[in-house]
């Protein structure tokens, strides 16, 4: 019995076109799906009509860990205008996370590129009185204090008043005319002054502020008491800049998506009941008696396993987790979604490579016959040419390479690493433990990776990898 498999489709709806189209034109009544079915990539739509793609794997902090600059210049070359982009976007595996209409895209950059300036160099330039501290524009002066009222209200333990913590800051990072500035700075002084002896040491801050603009402070002013008392704190604009390097949009954004894989479950569950329903409907109609077959994968929601089972209600998916069937031809299919536990990501599918190794050998005997079985295990073994990733790392599992040293399987098919065949020199299968292991990798355009082979007798598999 011919059979196709395919993992990680991240709801790419050209990619299940392609697959159920080939199993038609192919007459292979058996499909597979290997894990991670769901879009994974929310997209936000701006003002100016930018769409923008918040990819996971561009993620990434500045060297403050507070800003997104690096990261919106990786997005920057993603970012699309029109409602075809949209489209474009959703049948590559996205979905709709907002529609925010009060903020343009090209604001979102300036308000990120502003607080990195200030938390990058001008706070501490200020505070430690260095002559090469930045000066702000209007512009983004007014984007600034827009983004430290707001944080105002989150940070109680600042006992100065936020006019005159921003009066302050406006008058160190404000790029104006000397002149205008010392007449800012004069009637600061003379305020503060009131009722102190003026015979005191200039305040270093202030005097800096001076040489900076190349004004000789003594032809201004006269000498002056310290401003200890009178003075806002430096710690006071950290607090206020990290808290609006925080609560800023695009941190609240990134949090919901990247915080764990938070992804929308919205996005997830409708993405199987409705859309894949339909396609599994139409193939069905296309090729009868086919039967489509999947687990769910680490990118998954665990709260998608109702939507699989409502599915399987329905006869248009039979679910594998951690289960076994049998196909007419009397070899059985078993499944398994679990990956090793790693940080930072959404933990809901993880266990330790210990728990990961039992759990197989326990399907295994439910399976009976391991040499009459295909296991369909989401994560593949490693280290191996299957789980080879980016820069050299290996992601795979040492549990399901424990498991596999058990004894022979007819075949073990896997994903989770896409990448894997086009880093490792195209290898696509691998024999573990005297197992046949494959693993077709995946695209993130509108290709198809997947694998055909005979139920029976998998040795002779077909490696198909049609890119866009």
């Amino acid at each position: 019995m011919k059979a196709i498999f395919a993992s990680d489709l991240h709801g790419n709806r050209h990619a299940y076109d392609r697959l159920f189209t080939t199993a038609r034109d192919e007459g292979i009544k058996v499909v597979i799906l290997g894990g991670d079915l769901t879009p994974k990539w929310p997209i936000l739509r701006f003002r100016d009509g930018a769409i923008v793609p918040l990819v996971p794997s561009l993620f990434c902090r500045d060297e403050n860990r507070q800003t997104y600059t690096e990261f919106l210049r990786k997005l920057a070359p993603l970012v699309r205008f029109g409602e075809k982009a949209v489209d474009h976007f959703l049948a590559l595996g996205g979905y709709e996370l907002h529609g925010h209409d009060f903020i343009a895209w090209e604001d979102l950059v300036e308000d990120q590129q502003v607080l990195r300036l200030m938390l990058d160099q001008g706070l501490g330039a200020v505070a430690q009185g260095s002559a090469s501290a930045p000066l702000l524009n209007e512009g983004q002066w007014v984007a600034l204090s827009c983004m430290l009222e707001d944080a105002s209200k989150k940070v109680p333990s600042i006992d100065a008043p936020i006019d005159a913590i921003l009066a302050d800051l406006r008058e160190r990072t404000l790029g104006m005319n000397q002149k205008k500035a010392i007449q800012l700075l004069r009637i600061r002084l003379d305020e503060a002054l009131k009722g102190l002896e003026t015979d005191a040491q200039a305040d270093p801050l202030v005097q800096q502020y001076f040489e900076y603009l190349s004004t000789d402070l003594r032809r201004v002013l006269k000498p002056y008491a310290e401003l200890t008392a009178g003075r806002i704190k430096v710690n006071a604009f950290d607090s206020l800049l990290k808290t609006a390097a925080n609560e800023h949009p695009l941190a609240k954004w990134i949090d919901q998506v990247h915080s764990n894989l938070n992804l929308a479950l919205d996005g997830q569950t409708t993405f199987l009941e409705e859309w894949l329903a339909e396609r599994i409907r139409a193939f069905q109609a296309e090729v009868p008696g086919a039967q489509v077959y999947g687990i769910l994968g680490n990118d998954d929601l665990t709260e998608c396993t109702r939507s699989m089972d409502r599915l399987q209600s329905e006869g248009l998916l039979i679910s594998l987790s951690q289960r076994v069937v049998e196909l007419e031809d009397g070899t059985s299919l078993g499944g398994y979604p679990y990956v090793p536990s790693a940080d930072g990501y959404y933990a809901g599918w993880h266990k330790s490579e210990n728990d990961i190794e039992k759990d197989l050998v326990a399907l295994e005997n439910e399976a009976g016959d391991p040499s009459r079985t295909i296991f369909v295990v989401h994560c593949p073994p490693g280290p191996s040419a299957l789980d080879w990733a980016h820069r050299g790392a290996h992601y795979g599992s040492t549990g399901v390479a424990a498991w596999l040293a058990h004894g022979p399987k007819r075949v073990v098919l896997s994903g989770h690493i896409h990448e894997a065949p086009f880093l490792n020199g195209g290898v696509w299968r691998e024999t573990i433990h005297d197992t046949p292991c494959f693993q077709p990798g995946a695209w993130h355009d509108k290709g198809l990776c997947a694998i055909v082979f005979e139920t029976d007798d998998p040795q002779d598999a077909r490696w198909i990898h049609n890119p866009t």
